[in-house]
């Protein structure tokens, strides 16, 4: 259920902002769900432990962490399962490239992200993550600051997620998961019946000077046979989750083997998410110094996406409510490519299987010294197929995408304490190397139909050092230097030199603090310089494409693709953080508070050129900054306790270009949105990284009057649209759209707790965004009653548009225009951009654990409940605000464009040890 409030969130902003504060009063940094703070944090390190919300199964490995981390914004593309999701950590770094951070598991960084998966026709982007089952995890880590990130230089600048899966250490143990889920949509949009819709065409094309479409017998006898096409796409849909482990160790050895099988279902129909995984740790140790183990994984996922790029929320909803066209003879007419046909018609599936595994030595010299060196493979395979039989609409696509990385580490450590003094030093050499391959066609059913092939190599090698100093546990100093050299930049500026460094004093360990109440105090501070991830895809070089014309004479022939750039540099993000870290009372209750200032310079940015073609270059910069407050609290009995935890996180950001980028006057980047055919966004200097473009109105023309005296006295019409001359030129042009809106959050929150009693326990999430906004196209269609394409019509729109003067100011009058560039058609009003502030309950779970005898070869039996996306208390009136369609472009950010919502779900599940 979403309640739309009829004021807006304005008026409970300032609960929204002492809530979490308050809420701050009463927590602790110890929870059992962030973990903070330890004895020798340099830094901002937040620890997620799966283990320790046993009862809340989240799909997903971002779905587990949202609202969990403070400076972490998790947005999911859709609600189709398997899509992928933003992850934005403390800011933006870039306008052109990735901004996802990133990802290290068991010590290897991960080949791909969203942005280099297929991106065929109707594609989406998968979860590169979807395949990583939250059981295999024992820990992850995001690393958000310059002293933590800094040994990975030039791949550090977009924060760090680092995952440690288990190494089971204990006694042979047999462990099986099992998960069922019911899902629904939590609500659908008020659309107009087959009576109204057929009075709506009538009245626009009455209003456009033509003859009425339909008859009053039509609509008396069609009226009987209203359809809601939400009721016949969208459904309640089935999905399981299998998982067996097994594992154990003796004194030399340990091993853990496991096993998944997730079979979700979309809530549209013929929409579905498969994905399997198997994963095999294992250690040993020789003698007494060395110790050799191995990681390995395996997923395979297969992937059906429903509809097209728009998906099913705008289609169906927007589709006719007359008839049924399954098995009819409308089945195959072109004009119903994009309705409810999509979905039981066409083939839109994608196939990703990813290979992640290394070796990895330990060699103890003696107390002091240590070698540890790793070998590892990532292999990336991906393929998106889609065909469309729709009879004069047919169309073939295939794309396909292999990336396959090799990793090389070496590490020298020396560790030794001397009385009050502890030093840390590592000396660090380590090689990679990306090889990528990409495959396209489309039009296949067309022998001239496009063909492509492209490949590429890059590789980094990067040459560490890393000193840290501790003293009586009062004071620690960390200084990092990395030099790295990058082959995709130009020869003479492949290396680069990225220093960060550490330092904290815990003022609560010197000998005079005699303070009781507070059992930590720290103050922690740091600063560093480092690259962004995708140097992998920067060019300083010229691309060029082989062609060739079948059917002509023309014969094979070279077109360039991308100028070169020989002066490109590495982006350069610098971070400065300071904080603090205070536990009460044995640190039960416990704060963390940091300040950051996070600024890119040197920013890639991919500009266009005559000809098609583009390039790479430096210009421009982005200031990010925040402030972050984690509180947490727990409170144990004999039998019972009590976990809450909390954080909020303001944040902002600024872009600075320079002169003469595009337009005159004032500097801009914008971009064209090929799935909507236009600009609506654009990335303007001294405002936020991307915000959104469009025309102002100020509401309806109400008489003739009016219109003579307005900017399109020659073409406006009573009950038109009153499209704001914003230059002053006296007319309406591309020149006055303007800046309305952008999607970033002024602070996201979340809140976690748990209550166990005995043997029950019961837990809660609550996540939340204030400030942001969504630009929501779908009312582009839905509310601005052009009736010529014969879509469905917003109950809103209908029942508040124009009929004559004073009848309303909000919406225009029906309409029947087939222009293509009618004002109706080519313009996007600002009442579009919707306020997407929203405070949601994420999850609620409960769970009750059996007693077992001490004999019984059942060790453990849990059973648990648990609902998500319960409810969302917010003012946006489309399907879900917590959507991004394009989410993997960065300056697309912010636009709903039909996409699917998320389900609200309810989950069964059992734990069986053995």
């Amino acid at each position: 259920m979403t309640t739309n409030l009829r004021y807006r969130l304005q008026r409970i902003r300032m609960i929204f902002i002492l809530f979490p504060l308050f809420v701050t009063q009463l927590l602790k940094a110890q929870d059992a769900h962030e973990k903070t703070i330890n004895d020798s944090c340099l830094s901002v390190v937040t620890v997620c432990d799966y283990k320790l919300s046993p009862d809340y199964h989240a799909n997903s490995i971002a779905g587990f962490l949202q609202g969990r981390v403070a400076g972490l914004k998790v947005t999911p593309y859709s609600g189709q399962p398997g899509t992928a999701t933003t992850l934005d950590i403390r800011g933006i770094t870039t306008i052109s490239g990735s901004n996802y951070p990133l990802i290290v598991i068991d010590g290897q960084v991960l080949n791909a992200t969203p942005g280099h998966t297929i991106a065929g026709d109707n594609s989406r982007p998968t979860d590169v993550l979807g395949g990583i089952s939250l059981e295999d995890i024992e820990t992850i880590e995001v690393l958000k600051d310059a002293a933590t990130t800094g040994i990975y230089g030039a791949m550090a600048g977009n924060g760090i997620i680092k995952i440690t899966t288990k190494q089971d250490k204990k006694q042979g143990k047999l462990t099986y998961f099992n998960r069922v889920d019911m899902a629904g949509l939590p609500r659908q949009q008020s659309v107009l019946n087959a009576g109204d819709y057929m009075r709506f065409i009538n009245e626009g094309r009455q209003n456009s000077g033509q003859s009425p479409l339909y008859t009053d017998e039509q609509i008396n006898t069609l009226s009987a046979n209203s359809i809601n096409w939400q009721d016949r796409v969208f459904k309640n849909s089935f999905s399981q989750m299998h998982y067996l482990s097994l594992s154990g160790s003796n004194d030399k050895s340990n091993y853990f083997v496991s096993g998944n099988y997730n079979d979700q279902n979309a809530i549209a129909s013929q929409s579905d998410y498969l994905t399997g995984g198997l994963r095999i740790n294992a250690d040993h140790t020789f003698g007494s110094k060395l110790k050799v183990g191995l990681r390995s994984y395996y997923s395979g996922t297969r992937h059906n996406y429903a509809g097209n790029t728009t998906e099913a929320a705008f289609g169906e909803t927007n589709f006719a409510p007359l008839f049924a066209l399954i098995n009819s003879p409308l089945e195959n007419n072109p004009a119903f490519s994009d309705s409810a046909l999509t979905f039981y018609l066409n083939k839109n599936d994608a196939k990703l299987d990813i290979l992640l595994g290394n070796i990895n030595a330990s060699y103890h010299f003696n107390e002091k010294w240590t070698y540890n060196f790793l070998a590892g493979i990532d292999r990336y395979h991906a393929k998106n197929e889609l065909v469309r039989t729709t009879s004069g609409d047919e169309v073939a696509v295939h794309d396909g995408n292999k990336n396959t990385s090799y990793t090389i580490f070496n590490e020298l450590n020396y560790r030794e304490t001397r009385q009050a003094h502890t030093f840390d030093v590592s000396a660090i050499y380590a090689w990679q190397k990306w090889k990528n391959e990409t495959v396209n066609g489309t039009s296949l059913f067309d022998y001239e139909g496009s063909r492509s092939y492209s490949s590429y190599n890059a590789g980094l090698h990067s040459i560490k050092a890393r000193v840290g100093y501790d003293y009586d546990k009062r004071y620690a100093l960390t200084l990092t230097g990395t030099y790295e050299g990058m082959s995709r930049y130009a020869p003479d500026s492949r290396w680069k030199l990225f220093p960060s460094a550490g330092f904290n004093w815990t003022i609560s360990n010197e000998k005079n603090f005699n303070w009781q109440v507070i059992s930590l105090l720290r103050l922690r501070t740091g600063y560093g310089v480092a690259g962004i991830e995708y140097v992998r895809s920067a060019n300083y070089v010229e691309t060029g494409s082989l062609v060739y014309y079948p059917g002509s004479t023309v014969g094979p022939g070279y077109v360039l693709s991308d100028m070169n750039n020989a002066n490109l540099k590495p982006s350069l993000v610098k971070n400065f953080n300071i904080g603090a870290d205070i536990g009460l009372a044995g640190n039960a209750w416990n704060f963390s508070l940091d300040y950051y200032r996070k600024n890119v310079s040197n920013m890639l940015i991919n500009v266009s050129a005559p000809g098609g073609i583009s390039y790479y270059t430096n210009m421009g910069e982005i200031a990010n900054s925040g402030l972050e407050i984690t509180g947490n609290y727990l409170l144990c009995k004999t039998n019972w306790s009590v976990t809450i935890g909390g954080n909020i996180a303001f944040m902002r950001n600024k872009l600075n270009l320079p002169q003469g980028i595009a337009g005159a006057g004032q500097a801009y980047y914008t971009s064209y949105n090929s799935g909507l055919g236009m600009v609506v966004q654009t990335a303007q200097s001294g405002n936020t990284v991307s915000s959104f473009y469009t025309y102002k109105t100020d509401g309806i023309y109400q008489t003739a009057a009016e219109v003579a005296a307005g900017p399109e006295a020659a073409t406006a019409q009573p009950g038109d649209i009153k499209w704001v001359d914003w230059n002053h030129d006296s007319q309406i042009t591309d020149a006055d759209r303007t800046v309305t809106g952008n999607p970033y959050p002024d602070f996201i929150y979340g809140l976690n707790a748990a209550v166990s009693y005995k043997k029950i326990s019961v837990n809660l999430g609550i996540t939340g965004s204030y400030g942001n906004e969504l630009l929501n196209l779908n009312k582009w269609v839905t509310h601005t009653n052009n009736t010529y394409n014969n879509y469905n019509m917003s109950q809103d729109a209908y029942t508040n548009r124009w009929t004559g003067p004073g009848s309303s100011n909000l919406y225009p009058r029906a309409t029947y225009s087939n222009l293509i560039n009618a004002p109706i058609n080519t313009r996007v009003p600002d009442w579009a951009v919707e306020d997407a502030s929203f405070l949601r309950l994420q999850y609620i779970s409960a769970g009750y654990t059996f007693a077992m005898n001490r004999n019984s070869k059942v060790k453990k039996l849990r059973v648990y409940l648990s609902a998500t996306n319960i409810f969302t208390i917010t003012n946006y009136s489309g399907y879900d605000p917590d959507i991004d369609t394009y989410g993997d472009s960065v300056i697309n950010r912010g636009i709903d464009w039909g996409t699917l919502p998320r389900p609200r779900t309810v989950s069964a599940g059992l734990e069986l040890n053995l």
